[in-house]
């Protein structure tokens, strides 16, 4: 199975460069990072048309705008469908080299580097290999049926390991490039007041999405009619997009939830009441699935820092209970993966095929 192959080489290596980076052997550590880079990009830029159920839709759709010669004032109005910093990537890697695969792959070459980059700064948190193994267990999949929206994850992510550093500057820099890939990348500043603010303003903040859930209708209403979210239409609670409920999505989440209430260090009270904030807030936004189906990916934001947070608070618990948790993590993301994208074929990203691929081996 190509993906678990990947996957397995890309952790493995990605462990290797942790380490090669503690000796601060910088070279060693840039080379070794490459190779898990650049096997999980081309994985996703080899791949055919097919893979992906959005592949064929926003990456095809972007890729025949780039047609034209020039960018013209038409391109940048098309961003009620497509942002335009998403059209400009597309023009210009057709104006590098006029190949639809190179364009996917130049696509998840930024993705993983953004997520890898953030990985290595966040690194004083949880160890890189559990990091990566997290990403490609839980989100890999996701990235390649949602490429365009996973640049604006990715940014966020990124964002985050300068926020977490008390950067808000850089955050606001990567969210804003975010946001010009895709605009729900405005749910990260979600994170400022879940993570930097009082504990007062964390139940506020549950609150309002609470309420927000509820009155999802009106809200869609009132927001589309903003100047260039006009799409959010689209969103309506039974409206063209069909909504939906993951049983294994929820399962998920509610148990690492439940790991995290019971597992992290209860001596800072502040810090535990912020990352259960975060993740609560994160399990409300993954059910407006149930309002509409792609409204459930906003969540995402936030889910991506389960892949730092978990594995940080398994590090920081007793030995005995640190070893049990981790296998029970890492069967149940691998168990969780091989049910939703092997088995269930969900996102249309498995069986994988690729011509390209095909055509070097044979």
């Amino acid at each position: 199975m190509i993906y678990f192959i990947v996957f397995v080489i890309s952790i493995f290596f990605a462990n290797i460069a942790e380490n090669t980076l503690k000796r601060k052997e910088t070279v060693l550590c840039v080379i070794f990072s490459l190779i898990p880079i650049m096997l999980l990009s081309l994985l996703a830029g080899i791949r055919d048309v097919t893979i992906g159920i959005d592949t064929s839709y926003y990456p095809v759709t972007a890729w025949e705008i780039t047609d034209c010669n020039s960018l013209s004032k038409e391109w940048l109005s098309l961003s009620f469908y497509l942002e335009p910093l998403y059209i400009l990537l597309a023009y210009l890697t057709h104006f590098i080299y006029n190949d639809f695969n190179f364009f996917l792959w130049i696509t998840h070459f930024i993705i993983i580097v953004c997520f890898y980059i953030a990985f290595i700064r966040m690194r004083h948190l949880a160890p890189m290999w559990f990091m990566m193994f997290l990403f490609c267990f839980l989100y890999y999949n996701i990235s390649i049926n949602i490429s365009r929206q996973s640049l604006a994850v990715a940014f966020g992510i990124l964002g985050y390991s300068f926020l977490e550093r008390k950067n808000l500057k850089m955050f606001l820099i990567c969210i804003a490039i975010g946001f010009l890939f895709h605009k729900s990348c405005l749910f990260a500043l979600l994170l400022i007041p879940i993570m930097y603010m009082s504990r007062k303003i964390n139940k506020y903040v549950i609150i309002s999405i609470v309420i927000a859930f509820f009155a999802y209708s009106i809200l869609i209403v009132r927001f589309s009619s903003i100047g260039g979210f006009e799409k959010v239409s689209l969103y309506q609670a039974g409206g063209a997009m069909n909504s939906t409920f993951s049983i294994s999505e929820f399962i998920v989440r509610v148990v690492f939830l439940l790991i995290i209430y019971f597992t992290l260090n209860k001596h800072n009270r502040d810090f535990r009441k912020n990352i259960l904030t975060l993740f609560v807030c994160e399990l409300i936004l993954n059910l407006f699935q149930m309002k509409s189906e792609f409204m459930g990916r906003i969540g995402y934001y936030l889910f991506v820092l389960y892949m730092v947070y978990m594995p940080y608070v398994l590090k920081n618990s007793i030995r005995e209970k640190r070893l049990i948790l981790s296998c029970f993590i890492i069967c149940l993301s691998i168990f969780d993966w091989w049910y939703v994208y092997i088995h269930s074929e969900a996102g249309q990203t498995f069986p994988y095929t690729s011509k390209i691929l095909n055509n070097l081996l044979l």
